[in-house]
């Protein structure tokens, strides 16, 4: 027999105390040997994952139409909402297509197969909702491919920073203006430099799946260059038309700061 690499070999362990958890009984003297004495295993494991990365690479394909639509970004947060969607879809086309990889994957080291289940159906369906990438980490694990796929970087690049306004309606009405001026490098008398803002509440779910219109920008924040003093505020007109203005803040951040701003106008 072959002599099996170590990422290999700990990928089959993995698989077989898998198997063990779902085996149909508890009895240890009834369960079924693990089938390693054949070469083909490999080559179905091969085959099992690369139907998994296909599909995986459909959905994302599909799926960026209406991640991209503008329908679809006026009124969602892509972050917060494609998660859900991309579950939900990856379940429907485990369940009614009967592409349930995780036990093919365990079928391939057993010699007496097990049924499709709900817990391996759920575990294939998050693999798939994690897209491409999270299957192709499975096969940079296995040592089946070399060249990662770089993950998504949420913070701001190097030598930038990112601010965010969350605008809190008082005697203002309808839209409001957010000023935001560069006043070069800070001295030594400006304020110190931020790196981070803290909050004492979690935002509620809705404003998680869905875009805040009273945050500027709705998603992400307003790139910013650290070490440069910048003065902030907010104005906007009443009911009576009359101009109102918020009192300025005057702020340095830090590299790759993300800092939010709360101010009631």
């Amino acid at each position: 027999m072959p002599r099996i690499p170590k990422k290999l070999a700990l990928f089959i362990w993995i698989l077989l105390f898998a198997s063990l958890s779902l085996a149909q009984t508890a009895d240890p003297a009834k369960l079924p040997a693990i089938a390693l004495d054949k070469s083909e295993i490999y080559e179905r494991s091969l085959g099992a994952l690369t139907m998994l990365f296909v599909i995986a690479v459909l959905l994302e394909s599909a799926f960026a139409l209406l991640f991209s639509w503008r329908v679809f970004l006026t009124y969602f947060s892509v972050t917060g909402v494609k998660t859900i969607i991309m579950f939900a879809i990856a379940w429907v086309v485990v369940y009614k297509f009967g592409v349930d990889i995780l036990a093919s994957l365990i079928n391939v080291y057993r010699k007496d197969p097990i049924q499709s289940q709900v817990v391996s159906q759920l575990i294939t369906a998050m693999i798939l909702a994690g897209g491409s990438a999270t299957v192709n980490k499975i096969f940079i694990a296995l040592g089946l491919r070399s060249i990662p796929i770089p993950p998504m970087d949420i913070r701001p690049p190097e030598l930038k920073a990112w601010v965010a306004v969350n605008v809190k309606q008082g005697n203002s009405k309808n839209r409001v203006m957010v000023h935001l001026k560069d006043g070069g490098v800070a001295q030594s008398n400006d304020p110190a430099p931020i790196s981070g803002t803290a909050c004492f509440g979690a935002p509620n779910l809705l404003q998680l799946l869905g875009r805040n219109r009273n945050r500027f920008p709705s998603n992400g924040g307003c790139e910013i260059i650290p070490g440069h003093v910048y003065e902030l505020f907010v104005s906007g007109f009443d009911s009576d038309c009359k101009e109102v203005k918020s009192s300025p803040i005057k702020f340095v951040c830090a590299n790759r700061a993300i800092l939010d701003f709360d101010i009631k106008l």
